[in-house]
């Protein structure tokens, strides 16, 4: 019965995570479960205190963001980031044959990766370089990027 009882915990956490549940709803389905089982007797209200200690911090955004964000971009910076989405779309305009939208997400990228790091700017440079010459004919102008 323990083991089913495991199961059917990961089967609701799969659930949970598939559909997406707001944070606070699916950390309350996770405590209630549980609390649950251990009224039951399946499993000890001590399981309480470890879910508590790791879903109280991630349920309280300013925490949550200094956890999380903020050692994600800690290493490489958002700059850096910021310069590898606005490269792909670029790439992507390129592969349509849309020289002049692509031209456009190439430069707003080097500006990005400028205060990133020099690989990226080389490697960038390079490509706007091989870049055909834009239409003359075709608008340079990309969809609103604001």
């Amino acid at each position: 019965m323990m083991v089913l009882s495991i199961v059917v915990f990961l089967a609701l956490l799969g659930v949970v995570f598939y559909h997406r549940v707001n944070l606070t709803l699916s950390s309350l389905i996770l405590v209630a479960y549980t609390a649950a089982m251990g009224a039951i007797g399946l499993w000890s209200f001590w399981l309480l205190l470890p879910l508590a200690i790791v879903l109280l911090p991630l349920n309280l955004s300013s925490v949550r963001r200094s956890l999380l964000s903020a050692a994600e971009f800690e290493a490489t910076g958002a700059a850096h980031w910021q310069g590898r989405v606005l490269e792909m779309l670029g790439e992507s305009a390129e592969g349509r044959g849309d020289t002049g939208t692509a031209l456009h997400w190439y430069e707003r990228s080097l500006t990005r990766y400028t205060s990133a790091g020099a690989p990226d700017v080389d490697r960038l440079t390079r490509r706007i370089r091989q870049l055909p010459p834009p239409d003359a004919a075709a608008p340079r102008t990309p969809p609103d990027s604001s």
